[in-house]
């Protein structure tokens, strides 16, 4: 599915060199996912930057580094049902199957 994801934010945007994937490190159930992320985006030429949040207290920082890194478009593999990050959210080009407030 990841894969899929990928090529579909790859049509959207296609100057995203970078794209980022944000993820729960407690579901190990994801490194297979992830590992899929990372041999989709070597097929497109793009960098994956996986990024890791567990909860609400750690989005800022993850949000950070997706902007510090330059990131184009965001695939999204946690919840982020809470408000924090949302502003950046909401600007960013992505794909995800979790539930986003608004």
């Amino acid at each position: 599915m990841v894969a899929k994801q990928l090529g579909l934010l790859h049509e959207l945007v296609p100057k995203a060199d970078v794209v980022a994937v944000l993820r729960n490190p407690h579901q190990p159930e994801l490194e297979y996912e992830m590992r899929d992320a990372e041999e989709a985006g070597r097929v497109i030429g793009r960098k994956i930057l996986i990024v890791k949040a567990a909860g609400e207290a750690e989005f800022n920082a993850a949000f950070a580094t997706i902007v510090q890194a330059d990131a184009g478009a965001l695939l999204c593999a946690v919840d982020l049902s809470s408000s924090t990050g949302v502003g950046f959210w909401s600007r960013l080009p992505n794909a995800t199957p979790c539930r986003r407030a608004m």
